[in-house]
């Protein structure tokens, strides 16, 4: 499954072939297939995250919103520690959905990625400051 999710998530990772259909049905496919990993395939994402172009973290981010999925979790806190805005943007924006009584420890206790947010809320354009903010919010709840 791995092989078949890099495959096709590679097909959108330019950032010039972003469009419509990714965000309308590309992403889609691309969590249906993550839906399917084995724990293995999970385990293999995790050794080539780091070798991926930002257009692929990006899609990736774009496509973790499995509460209950541990390794969509840790798939987005490997890709947060960046200095890319636009992906720490979308790990914040995926990270929201993951806060429940579950995760919420395991988010609160990454002490850096609350204190990296905290300091950008204020340097922030007025969504991602929304974003950020509704995530800081969720987790003070």
């Amino acid at each position: 499954m791995y092989d078949e999710f890099d495959q096709y998530i590679t097909e959108f990772s330019d950032e010039n072939s972003k469009n419509d259909f990714w965000y309308d049905v590309g992403a889609v496919k691309a969590t249906e297939i993550l839906s399917k990993f084995s724990q293995q395939d999970w385990e293999v994402l995790f050794n080539e995250i780091s070798n991926k172009t930002m257009g692929w973290k990006h899609s990736l981010a774009y496509c973790l919103d499995d509460a209950n999925n541990i390794n969509e979790l840790r798939a987005l806190f490997m890709l947060i520690d960046t200095d890319d805005e636009e992906l720490i943007e979308l790990c914040v924006d995926s990270l929201r959905s993951f806060v429940n009584e579950d995760n919420k420890q395991l988010i609160l206790n990454n002490t850096g990625l609350i204190e990296n947010i905290r300091k950008k809320v204020n340097d922030s354009g007025h969504a991602t400051r929304a974003v950020f903010a509704d995530f800081l919010q969720r987790l003070n709840d």
